[in-house]
């Protein structure tokens, strides 16, 4: 039965990734807004689909375009070899999930994070000056709380779920001009325009109940990238000044450790220093290079999220 589910929940990832794949390939060029919204899709469907198959919800026979059990029948009877992959394979994408993803997360949110916060007036003007562009763009006025975080350490987050806040770091503010900030601000606002903390934990309760399936793995880390292109773009048609905001990315690029520790520490620091270099420098050539494109309307997501649900759902 697990195996028979495990089957089920990965052939529905490999199918929904395909079809943004080919979504994105026929229809480009898509927003980062409207790609956000299909890998959130995509990792949604297949939780659905397992949620429906454990209710008894299946298609009737003749409506049955692929039967999973026959897959996992041929999985149990491999060699030892074989059944060793087998349970390597999810076992190392859950593995990745709790040292790439779940660790970090927790470390952040026990990091800087918890710092005092503090009123700085910088914020509340960057704030000010951003509340007619704001409306303009369709964000009503909110009473939203912004703070200081007291450390050196570069942080810019929303935090809260039900009545959410802006906080940016005394590093960060000492680090960043007034049009830098003002993008910031607009970046991290956007988050909150997307469905700030809340959105954010329901695509984490959808990325862990498939933490052994390796294309949940994918679509989540797509998914993350686009949201931040998103914002990025979001933010840009707010302040209408996008080399502000690669500048802001720029500034406050991650920087190793001063005495991170052991080798096995410093070879980590360089790693994550040029994965975050990596990421950095493909936001700012999207920035300054790529023109802003507006979000699909949503009803041309809703028909192909209906699409593909209706092909999932023939997939037991």
């Amino acid at each position: 039965m697990v195996l028979d589910l495990l089957v089920v929940n990965v052939l529905h990832g490999l199918i929904a990734v395909l079809w943004v794949v080919g979504i994105a390939h026929v229809a480009a060029p898509l927003s980062p807004s409207t790609l956000a919204r299909l890998w959130q899709v995509s990792l949604a469907l297949p939780v659905l689909m397992l949620a429906l198959r454990l209710l008894g919800l299946t298609p009737p026979e003749h409506l049955q375009l692929f039967r999973a059990h026959h897959l996992a029948q041929a999985l149990r009877d491999l060699n030892p070899a074989g059944q060793t992959i087998l349970v390597l394979l999810p076992a190392g994408s859950a593995s990745l999930f709790v040292i790439q993803e779940l660790w970090p997360l927790w470390r952040r949110r026990r990091g800087p994070l918890h710092a005092a916060e503090l009123v700085d007036p910088r914020l509340d003007a960057a704030l000010a000056r951003l509340q007619p562009r704001l409306t303009a763009a369709g964000m009503p006025p909110s009473p939203l709380a912004v703070h200081a975080l007291d450390t050196a350490a570069p942080v810019a987050a929303i935090q809260g779920l039900l009545a959410p806040r802006l906080v940016l770091s005394r590093g960060l503010l000492d680090r960043l001009d007034a049009e830098e900030l003002d993008a910031t601000v607009a970046h991290e606002l956007a988050h909150l325009a997307s469905g700030g903390n809340r959105t954010l934990l329901l695509v984490w309760v959808l990325r862990a109940v498939q933490a052994t399936s390796p294309t949940a793995l994918l679509a989540f880390r797509l998914l993350c990238e686009q949201r931040e292109l998103a914002c990025d773009a979001w933010a840009t048609r707010v302040t209408g000044d996008a080399a502000a905001l690669a500048s802001a990315l720029l500034k406050v690029q991650r920087q190793p450790a001063p005495d991170p520790g052991g080798r096995v520490a410093r070879a980590r620091e360089v790693v994550l220093q040029r994965a975050d270099l990596a990421a950095t420098r493909a936001r700012v050539r999207t920035l300054l290079d790529a023109p802003i494109r507006q979000p699909a309307a949503d009803a041309w997501v809703w028909l192909g999220t209906l699409a593909l649900g209706g092909l999932l759902w023939t997939v037991v």
